[in-house]
């Protein structure tokens, strides 16, 4: 295992990569390139990655305690099995477009991701697949779901204020009292 701790990664210094079982702690990823990068079982810890661009990327199994990955653009990063728990993911953007239609929307698949005490203010999901994710405590406020498929996904003691659900599949979703109150306020849902 590769452990990387207080470094600086900025430009293409990552691009072209693949990364497998490696731990980044306390890094900084400044204005990084992430071009046809590669990271499977990766630990970033206490690292910003914030501003970083994703091109044709990918994380397999990775985490990242007590990151920061505000206002950025998930448009070109595949993303599986990720534990997003107790980062702080502002402002951010998940969503696949069909290759060469920049218009059409295609699924982004995101089942199984934890995102449990997170902060994901302002972050706008679309055409996400969501099945099984875990929200538990996450701080939604002003969260935009937008035709996303949200069975089994735990939404308990989350915050959910001023969070949209716009036509989301929504089945055997948990939420708390406080939740449910939010979310039956909101537009677009269809409960069966």
């Amino acid at each position: 295992m590769t452990v990387y701790k207080n470094k600086q990664f900025s430009g293409d210094s990552l691009s072209e990569r693949e990364i497998e079982n490696s731990t980044f702690s306390h890094c900084q990823f400044l204005d990084a390139r992430l071009h046809f990068s590669f990271f499977k079982n990766c630990i970033f810890e206490n690292c910003d990655l914030s501003g970083s661009q994703f091109s044709v990327s990918s994380m397999i199994n990775c985490s990242f305690p007590d990151s920061k990955l505000s206002n950025l653009n998930f448009t070109n990063l595949e993303i599986k099995e990720c534990d997003f728990s107790n980062a702080v993911l502002k402002n951010c953007v998940f969503v696949h477009y069909k290759p060469g239609k920049a218009l059409f929307k295609k699924e982004f698949k995101l089942q199984g991701c934890k995102f449990l005490n997170a902060d994901l203010s302002l972050s706008a999901f679309s055409f996400c697949n969501l099945t099984g994710s875990d929200f538990f405590s996450a701080k939604l406020t002003s969260v935009l779901f937008e035709k996303c498929n949200l069975k089994i996904v735990n939404l308990s003691g989350a915050d959910i204020v001023g969070t949209s659900f716009v036509d989301c599949n929504i089945e055997n979703t948990i939420l708390d009292f406080s939740g449910f109150i939010q979310f039956g306020s909101s537009k677009g849902f269809v409960l069966s």
